[in-house]
């Protein structure tokens, strides 16, 4: 039988990636369960608009290319800004549900807590975490408007706003302190796991999205020889359009396990929790034994 891993424990940068998929491996069946059950219905929802936003493009865009006028130059406006609403959700469903996934495994331990305990932990961070990610977007984009670099740099502390979030419960301000005090010193540690971690799930979510590629690359090339068909059949679309958006969200998870556990690394190595814990419980036990 599996010993519970622990989450409090400072890493080095193969330690962080290995106790990820570590994790994985010995949570996998309620781990995924629990994304699945409880983000489906955006992620499904997100899939599907982001599909007829797909199809109102190309067919624009073909129908222009055949000589025909368009009634608009753009795509529908509407689905866009749904696109960009139901995008930001189902983001915030996928990192909120992993992060407290995680603390409920830190507090209760494997097996120790029912994953109704997560949703509720999750609800009641909901608006908290949609207005920390609003926030930290904002300050992500005035940071790249302003100079390329400063972007970058600001990105990976950022990474930890909505974890300090939902672990330690601090508001906006002392949350993004909190972020640049953690970097501290590892930025470019953390820099490297998220390239290594985000070119993980770039490869795996590519695979989902092959049948996608060939779909559109036959019918892009059909409509552009004929213009009497120059239209995508929607149905086909969809269904290989909603596999590839579900397997790329649902495995954001693995992304957002590492940088949870890249936090409580930088969280044990700046406040000690661990040992603190291990001292105050030594000197219990003494104070038993005494008794």
């Amino acid at each position: 039988m599996k010993s519970d891993i622990t989450i409090e424990k400072e890493r080095n940068f193969s330690d962080v990636l290995n106790v990820t998929f570590d994790f994985i491996r010995q949570e996998f069946k309620p781990f995924f369960k629990t994304i699945i059950l409880y983000t489906s219905i955006p992620i499904i929802l997100l899939a599907i608009i982001a599909t007829f936003y797909t199809k109102d493009s190309v067919n624009g865009l073909f129908e222009a290319m055949n000589g025909n006028v368009p009634e608009s130059v753009t795509p529908n406006g509407g689905l866009l800004l749904a696109l960009i609403a139901i995008s930001v959700i189902a983001s915030i469903f996928i990192i909120g549900i992993t992060f407290c996934y995680l603390e409920e495994y830190r507090i209760h331990g494997k097996g120790g807590f029912e994953i109704e305990a997560v949703w509720r932990r999750f609800i009641k961070d909901f608006w908290g975490l949609l207005g920390f990610q609003i926030v930290g977007t904002i300050i992500l984009f005035i940071s790249f408007a302003l100079l390329i670099i400063p972007g970058f740099y600001v990105m990976i502390p950022l990474s930890f706003l909505l974890a300090v979030k939902v672990f330690e419960q601090k508001g906006l301000s002392d949350s993004l302190s909190r972020c640049f005090t953690l970097i501290k010193n590892h930025w470019w540690q953390t820099f490297g796991i998220l390239i290594v971690i985000a070119l993980v799930h770039s490869v795996l979510s590519t695979l989902f999205s092959i049948p996608v590629a060939i779909y559109s690359g036959i019918k892009g090339f059909l409509m552009a020889t004929d213009s009497a068909n120059a239209s995508i059949d929607t149905a086909p679309l969809l269904v290989f359009n909603i596999i590839a958006t579900i397997a790329k969200y649902w495995l954001y998870p693995i992304v957002f396990l590492a940088i949870g556990f890249q936090y409580f690394s930088l969280k044990e190595e700046k406040d000690q929790t661990s040992l603190i814990k291990r001292i105050n419980q030594i000197g219990d036990t003494e104070e038993d034994v005494n008794l």
